[in-house]
């Protein structure tokens, strides 16, 4: 019969600096992702030849599919 432990296994220093840089990283992108699009809209709207509330729909499309993509 296998034994096993009852201790959970620690991560090393620079296996946990790893794994936190990467959700750093993760979550900056994602942020800067959902931000940029604001910034820009004037300039999306210009170029795609709509008002800006229009273009403002973008924001709300990425925002749905960022909701349903967390449902999966």
């Amino acid at each position: 019969m296998k034994q096993t432990s009852t201790q959970p296994e620690t991560l090393s220093r620079g296996r946990t600096n790893l794994a936190l840089a990467t959700l750093f990283l993760g979550m900056f992108v994602l942020g800067s992702g959902e931000l940029l699009v604001v910034g820009l809209l004037t300039l999306i709207a210009a170029d795609l030849q709509v008002s800006i509330p229009t273009a403002g729909v973008l924001v709300t499309a990425y925002a749905l599919g960022l909701a349903m993509g967390a449902r999966s």
